[in-house]
């Protein structure tokens, strides 16, 4: 099973990120984000420094136009959509 994230640089998607990458149960999990500037992406690839290895794999999608949605919604089984990155 593989997992697509949309709008996961965030803060919030984070979480959900990390707890799915720890429980195992997606063989892969796509983050898709428009990583608006470097810093979105700094964070995102700091806070994945910090996910403990195991077998799930984590890869990036940079969303620059819906035919990169639309790449990352065919490789996944299941998609979380991130709508704020706030608490």
């Amino acid at each position: 099973m593989s997992l697509v994230v949309i709008s996961g640089a965030n803060k919030v998607a984070q979480g959900i990120i990390r707890t799915l990458q720890a429980s195992g149960k997606y063989e892969r999990i796509i983050v898709a984000d428009v990583f608006p500037n470097y810093y979105y992406v700094e964070r995102y690839l700091n806070f994945k420094d910090t996910l403990t290895p195991n077998n799930t794999k984590l890869s990036e999608v940079k969303l620059t136009d819906m035919t990169d949605l639309e790449t990352a919604l065919k490789q996944a089984t299941d998609v979380v959509y991130v709508t704020h990155d706030y608490y």
